[in-house]
């Protein structure tokens, strides 16, 4: 298990919150996600879990918008680049895009989606 873990518990909310996801996929990709829970951080901050509909992975981002993370464990998360999370979950997606006649737009809004994570992952650099 990473040093670097932080734990977390599920809360009881069922009150999606989509800030954090439009933030770093846009509006042209959220609707390709479900909304499934709030993780409660040792920090007293919180994480969502996004659900991919197509490749069912999870995205954990923080509320704060700008941080991602991985479940390594029952209830521990390791911070991740927001772009490595967010290939973790689309990558095999996007393979199959092949004959999709949506995969035009979709790859465009893919390439956003990573500039806009390679910013969320400079941002949270302390050079």
């Amino acid at each position: 298990m990473p040093h670097d873990t932080v734990h977390g518990r599920p809360t009881r909310s069922e009150l999606p919150f989509w800030p954090p996801l439009i933030d770093l996929v846009g509006l042209e990709l959220v609707d390709g996600f479900m909304w499934m829970l709030e993780i409660l951080l040792e920090d007293d901050s919180m994480l969502h879990a996004y659900k991919h509909i197509e490749t069912r992975r999870y995205l954990h981002l923080h509320e704060d918008g700008g941080r991602a993370f991985v479940c390594v464990g029952p209830g521990r998360y390791c911070e991740v680049d927001p772009r490595t999370a967010l290939e973790a979950v689309v990558a095999d997606w996007e393979l199959s895009l092949v004959e999709d006649e949506d995969a035009g737009p979709i790859r465009a809004a893919l390439a956003t989606a990573r500039a806009r994570a390679d910013d969320h992952g400079a941002g949270n650099r302390e050079d």
